[in-house]
């Protein structure tokens, strides 16, 4: 007869079976925003920003923050929640969401990807394939599509898209940032919104 004791280290062992499924399948559920500095900063125990970012329902939000703080994290797993409709703070749009994406360079998103996106934010529930217009996307299984490009490319990069939300993994170039304000969704119900991270701040 199996006992009480081997009941529960059973139960226990599925428990962490599905944890361990459910952080491969969807591993920004575990994400946690920091609402102060951690102890190892100069700032330890001030406000962060990172959850104040996640909260804040401007059109426009902009964080510059330094490196190691988090900044790539944050604006990945509010893609996900996005793509997934489970935003805790945001409005999001009902139908299936389109975004995009930008990085300086294509072998820098590689490297993001690898260490970070898929890992730690977009995990295997988000499928990487190659868009029309010959740059990678990410698909959600509603349909939902955030498309990849880089700042090489054309300020008429992604013509004919109207994204729900737009990241600048880094400030963009003037051309390139009023090329795109003009493409975000409008419309009675939901406004498109933009993200950045600037942790290099220079040019324009």
């Amino acid at each position: 007869e199996v006992t009480h004791a081997e009941r529960m280290e059973f139960a226990a062992a599925l428990f962490d079976a599905k944890s361990d499924e459910l952080r491969r399948l969807t591993p920004a559920e575990f994400y946690t925003p920091h609402a102060v500095c951690p102890d190892d900063s100069p700032r330890a125990g001030l406000p962060s920003g990172q959850l104040q970012f996640h909260q804040a329902t401007h059109k426009i939000r902009v964080m510059a923050p330094s490196n190691g703080w988090g900044g790539t994290m944050a604006l990945a797993c509010e893609v996900d929640s996005w793509m997934r409709h489970l935003d805790r703070w945001q409005k999001v749009p009902k139908s299936p969401v389109t975004g995009l994406w930008f990085c300086k360079k294509y072998d820098q998103f590689e490297l993001l990807r690898q260490k970070l996106l898929e890992p730690k934010c977009f995990g295997t529930f988000a499928k990487l394939g190659t868009s029309k217009f010959g740059s990678p996307q990410y698909q959600w299984p509603d349909g939902g599509t955030m498309h990849v490009g880089s700042y090489e490319g054309s300020n008429n990069q992604f013509e004919g898209i109207e994204p729900d939300f737009i990241v600048f993994d880094e400030p963009p170039s003037k051309g390139l940032w009023d090329s795109m304000m003009v493409r975000l969704r409008t419309s009675v119900e939901y406004s498109g919104k933009c993200w950045c991270k600037a942790t290099q701040i220079d040019g324009w």
